[in-house]
């Protein structure tokens, strides 16, 4: 009677993480972003029960930015927004089983605790404090290579073994830094005036780091999610 009553929960456990959407035919575009988008969701909102984390919020205990003038450090930061993102224009090569794709997000925002010291473009920075940034419209390419394998149900599944992303801010991003110059207003203004009137340049310089640390996290879900579904059931070859 256990045993029994713990193979049914197995397989309700199985069946509520499976993909569910209609099988999707290589070529038809829509279904297939939308099947990516429902197994983008999925990692976005975690389970428990798989070892998946959730990430809404995604949260990060310490990021580090060491780059050639400017150093950083975020700790205890949250990453509001990743699942409001949508994957847009996927395509997918099945002779070298590479994915492209499109991760388009209206708004990200990020919270925590700062420290940074360096080179800010033309400016001298320094600053240790709380910090709030706050982006509209960000577009991350993605170029994923995949590979396939054989689970013990002789089905195929797809794992994404590496990747490598472009993020591009095409909207606004506002700043938040609490105690630059530790207090110095007379240092910080200049800052906050480079930084708000030159914000796509300043993204660009220290955003490498961050999106490393969050799609990391995200990929990992996102390759436990595949684990859930075989190709053969999701797409019709």
């Amino acid at each position: 009677m256990i045993r029994s009553l713990f193979f049914l929960i197995c397989v309700s456990r199985l069946s509520a993480s499976t993909i569910t959407t209609p099988k999707c035919k290589l070529n038809d575009n829509a279904c297939v972003n939308e099947l990516a988008n429902t197994i983008f969701q999925k990692a976005i909102a975690g389970d428990a029960e798989l070892g998946m984390e959730k990430l809404s919020p995604l949260h990060q205990e310490k990021i580090e930015g060491d780059l050639s003038v400017i150093k950083y450090t975020l700790q205890n930061t949250s990453c509001y927004g990743f699942e409001k993102c949508k994957v847009k224009n996927l395509e997918y090569t099945p002779g070298s089983l590479k994915i492209l794709a499109l991760l388009q997000c209206p708004e990200l925002v990020l919270k925590g605790h700062y420290e940074i010291d360096g080179q800010l473009i033309v400016l001298p920075i320094q600053g240790k404090g709380l910090y709030e940034l706050t982006s509209s419209n960000y577009d991350i390419a993605l170029d994923c290579d995949t590979k396939k394998t054989t689970g013990n149900d002789g089905k195929t599944y797809a794992t994404i073994r590496q990747y490598s992303i472009a993020p591009v801010l095409r909207g606004s991003m506002d700043f938040m830094l609490e105690n630059l110059f530790n207090g110095r207003e007379d240092l910080a203004a200049p800052v906050r005036k480079f930084m708000k009137e030159n914000y796509k340049e300043v993204a660009e310089l220290l955003q490498g780091p961050v999106f490393s640390a969050n799609i990391k996290k995200i990929v990992k879900n996102l390759n436990k999610v595949l684990k859930t579904s075989p190709i053969e059931d999701v797409i019709d070859s």
